[in-house]
């Protein structure tokens, strides 16, 4: 899936620059630590705490601290959900 979105990201990048630089896009590392936050077995208390480590001070910090995620026009995040096939999210004007 790495590979597809970064092929993507190329061609949007030599076809429209203007366009590219309003997208941010993450890899599948970022959406599998994500959902690592967000596992069934896991008590409610205990995944908000995953998750709150993940967001404020751990890797989502670190890979968006050169990004305004929310002056984006488009934030894509590949998707693998327990047994299914990748999926791709595409947030669209996080910032309205």
């Amino acid at each position: 899936i790495n590979f597809r979105l970064r092929f993507f990201q190329e061609q949007l990048k030599s076809l429209d620059l203007k366009m590219f630089e309003r997208c941010h896009f993450f890899d599948s590392v970022f959406s599998m630590m994500l959902m690592q936050t967000m596992r069934t077995e896991m008590s409610a208390k205990e995944r908000e705490a995953a998750y709150q480590e993940f967001i404020a001070p751990g890797p989502a910090k670190r890979w968006t601290k050169h990004v305004d995620l929310f002056s984006k026009d488009y934030i894509f995040v590949p998707l693998h959900l327990e047994d299914q096939q990748w999926s791709l999210a595409v947030v669209c004007r996080p910032g309205l």
